[in-house]
């Protein structure tokens, strides 16, 4: 043994040493000596130092692993860029730290890193329009070393011509053989595809069937999908089964295949050897609808704008529409326009959103008409004109859609393009009720209740926003709700104030959840809670609930159903009064006042009274008085009468009764 080849075994078993030193957790000690090989040029030393130093968990020492990682990987040390990139990756901020991270894996990998060459092919294996100027090298040199994966990736690449490479269909054979043959069930169905069209090899049914059925056996979706469909169509040596065909569908759509989810919602829709049902047609449409599978989305598209087993619901159609509309499908195009005027699932485009209602509309859907109006009422994608927003509504209502009798019914109440014209507006809103729609049953409610272009009613209000309620529009449940809380027409009836009102609680409509909570709060209607109340006031506020957030506060500050907690009254506080919630304000002033949960501050209790008071609340109003007095006559007697006039916690306890 020479003397520097002793010297190198020397200092690797040191190394080794000091690694297992460290691993017991002699990290202080480690990390010394290792600087100090470090430091001396040595690579592993600066590759082992940047380890440690990673592990800390420390920003400060982060960045000095990095330091060394970089020293080593200069001197060409693979594992070393490797671990730069993850370190990069893990604690550089910024949009580009993906690509300025990956400088250093792209090193690793030209220095020979099998890790880092898989990891090129792990991420970048399967987007066709990589721009990786090495990824098919990366690939090649993957697959030679028997990776199944990348000789997947890289049949793959021959089979369409990604990364460079030019379509060879016999190579792509191969390479999809040589992973199948590891067993990569991808790769098996690649196999059967090849062998069903013939692609780099001769077409041959049987070996199609055999190679889906080992890939579907294996879990690939895909193979079961088409093994259903081999059954469907009597794939030789298969004989013609719905029966297997459907069997197959289930098991691929449970996986979420959106063909085979496709396949099975029209095995169920037209009964093919499984009982018809719409609902579960539905189901299947919208598994594959929410995968973006046109097809799909036109079915369940059409399904919820005919009410086909579901409830009519045009919010649900719109998102079913977008790519269909692009195909050119009639009734996609309104849908899409939808999509595109809200910025469902696309960028929101006004513009382009009108185009596409206006053809739609003018092939004469009455849903489409009824949108377009509403894009010239409000003027959006198109100069207002409301005389033109009323022909198109009126259109859509002379057809029957209820959702446009709905709102031509409106404009005709508020007079918005026509004269007003409160009786024609109780005509089309009832037209639109009697169809079920839920909203305009609310609608007509309302107009019973109040007299508004019918004579008063409210048993009729009563009947409507039952109808609405049961329906289950959140809306009309709450209001139902105030019914029964009231009893003017109906007995009055707590318990069932309390079921409708949780009912749309749980539905998430705020001003619900909130006088829920009230309710259990003071147990009407239901055993007082304060547990329960805090639930719901939660949910209210965080939805953003001015009241709700308020009434939260309280009860952190008072510990009500909840440990008294500060921090949390505080910042349910500070919301509520960031909404300009006046009582809110009062609290938030009151506890800067008193130093409760934060540091004492006058300047931040006026700023805060003075708000509430802009808004007339009454602490308010009196505190600001007070507090500029104080600082004009700071005497300790004068302030402590002050305070004790104007307790908080009394105020506090009667806002929130009024206040919800």
């Amino acid at each position: 043994m020479t003397r520097e080849h002793h010297k190198d075994t020397a200092m690797n078993f040191r190394l080794e040493r000091l690694r297992r030193a460290w691993q017991k957790g002699h990290t202080p000690g480690a990390i010394a000596v290792a600087e100090k090989y470090a430091s001396g040029g040595l690579v592993e030393a600066q590759y082992l130092l940047g380890q440690m130093l990673a592990a800390t968990g420390r920003p400060d020492d982060a960045e000095k692993a990095k330091h060394w990682y970089g020293e080593a990987a200069d001197q060409g040390h693979a594992a070393a860029s490797r671990a730069l990139w993850h370190l990069t990756l893990l604690t550089d901020g910024g949009a580009d730290a993906w690509e300025r991270s990956l400088v250093f894996l792209r090193r690793a990998a030209d220095l020979g890193d099998d890790k880092a060459c898989h990891l090129f092919v792990y991420f970048y294996g399967n987007v066709p329009n990589c721009q990786e100027p090495r990824l098919a090298e990366y690939l090649h040199q993957d697959a030679a070393r028997g990776d199944a994966l990348a000789q997947l990736r890289l049949a793959y690449a021959y089979d369409e011509g990604y990364f460079g490479l030019q379509r060879n269909a016999e190579r792509a054979f191969g390479l999809y053989m040589l992973s199948a043959q590891q067993g990569d069930a991808d790769a098996q169905f690649g196999l059967g595809i090849c062998y069903a069209c013939g692609k780099g090899v001769k077409q041959d049914d049987e070996q199609a069937v055999h190679w889906y059925r080992e890939a579907a056996r294996r879990g690939s979706a895909s193979a079961q999908c088409n093994l259903g469909y081999s059954y469907e169509i009597g794939r030789r040596p298969l004989e013609k089964s719905m029966q297997e065909a459907n069997r197959w569908y289930r098991r691929s759509a449970m996986r979420d295949h959106s063909l085979a989810q496709y396949n099975l919602g029209l095995s169920y829709l037209y009964g093919k050897a499984i009982p018809q049902s719409d609902a579960l047609a539905n189901r299947w449409f919208a598994r594959a609808a929410q995968q973006d599978y046109p097809a799909a989305q036109c079915q369940l598209g059409f399904s919820y704008e005919q009410g086909r087993g579901v409830d009519v619901s045009h919010s649900k159609a719109a998102e079913l529409y977008a790519a269909a509309a692009n195909a050119g499908h009639s009734q996609g195009q309104h849908n899409y326009a939808h999509m595109l005027q809200n910025g469902f699932g696309v960028e929101k485009n006004l513009p382009a959103a009108f185009r596409w209602y206006q053809a739609a509309s003018e092939q004469g859907l009455a849903v489409a008409q009824d949108n377009l109006a509403a894009m010239y009422m409000d003027g959006s994608g198109v100069e207002k004109d409301l005389t033109e927003a009323v022909k198109w509504r009126r259109k859509a209502a002379e057809q029957g859609l209820a959702n446009a009798q709905r709102n031509l019914a409106w404009m005709c109440l508020n007079g918005v393009g026509v004269d007003k014209d409160p009786t024609e507006a109780f005509r089309l809103c009832q037209a639109a009720a009697e169809q079920g729609l839920a909203h305009a049953q609310n609608c007509l409610a309302w107009m019973y209740e109040n007299g508004v272009g019918v004579e008063k009613s409210l048993t009729e209000a009563l009947r409507w926003y039952q109808a609405a309620a049961e329906q289950g529009l959140a809306v009309a449940q709450d209001n139902l709700a105030a019914m029964y809380m009231n009893g003017s027409t109906v007995e009055k009836d707590l318990t069932e104030a309390a079921k409708w009102r949780r009912k749309a609680a749980e539905q998430g409509l705020a001003n619900a959840q909130c006088d829920l909570a009230w309710m259990y709060v003071n147990g009407v209607g239901v055993e007082k809670s304060p547990t329960e109340a805090l639930r719901w006031y939660r949910a209210a506020a965080e939805q953003g609930l001015a009241s709700a957030q308020y009434n939260l506060a309280w009860m952190y500050l008072n510990g009500v159903g909840v440990d008294n907690d500060l921090t949390m009254a505080l910042r349910w506080c500070h919301a509520a009064a960031e909404q300009n919630f006046a009582s809110a304000q009062s609290c938030l002033a009151w506890m800067y006042e008193n130093g409760v949960g934060v540091n004492k501050s006058l300047d931040e209790a006026i700023a805060f009274y003075r708000l509430a008071a802009a808004q007339g609340d009454e602490l308010g109003i009196q505190s600001v008085a007070r507090l500029v007095a104080c600082r004009a006559d700071p005497r300790p007697n004068l302030a402590h009468t002050m305070r004790e006039r104007t307790d908080f916690g009394d105020h506090l306890s009667e806002y929130r009764d009024v206040e919800v």
